[in-house]
């Protein structure tokens, strides 16, 4: 399941990982943590800015992009954004996201292996984006020896301002 997931979606020149614990489901929620992604993304040049032309003809980059949650919203919101405008650096970002449970089940074995596989995929990206306080997240980026960025959960339907901080270790305790 990795080798083939690996293969198929994270083999390319750069790779970001994006684990969201989906702590809410009110309404506007989902468009608070995207704001928040792309917030924290763009800022800290994870991911490539849109423009309408091209300012960077040199080789482009393929960049993958891995995201993880329970939610597709995240994952096809951002397909979306870098399908339809191209990057102001001409890079190619793809944006894959395995599995779109939508909710934890607990004890069911394809479940289970699905998350173990997800969590060791992050691993294996060049770098990482994660939820504060997830449990998922953090046995990804130590398995990857990553030093994440953390997404802290929006506060009164905004998203915080930084959009992330970059964590002091590699290790979640």
């Amino acid at each position: 399941m990795v080798t083939r997931s690996y293969d198929a979606y994270l083999r390319a020149d750069q790779t970001l990982g994006i684990q969201v614990r989906v702590f809410s489901r009110r309404a506007g929620y989902f468009q608070h943590v995207m704001d928040q992604i792309v917030a924290c993304t763009q800022r800290e040049t994870l991911l490539p800015e849109l423009a309408t032309p091209v300012t960077n003809t040199s080789r482009s980059k393929k960049l993958a992009v891995l995201v993880t949650s329970l939610y597709p919203e995240d994952s096809n919101n951002l397909n979306n954004m870098y399908w339809e405008r191209p990057t102001s650096t001409g890079d190619v970002v793809q944006v894959n996201q395995p599995s779109r449970e939508r909710f934890q089940q607990t004890d069911k074995k394809l479940h289970d292996q699905k998350a173990l596989a997800e969590m060791y995929l992050l691993s294996l990206t060049d770098n990482i984006v994660t939820s504060a306080g997830s449990t998922f997240g953090y046995v990804a980026h130590s398995l990857g020896g990553l030093k994440p960025w953390l997404l802290y959960r929006p506060v009164r339907g905004r998203a915080p301002d930084p959009p992330c901080v970059r964590d002091v270790s590699k290790e979640h305790c």
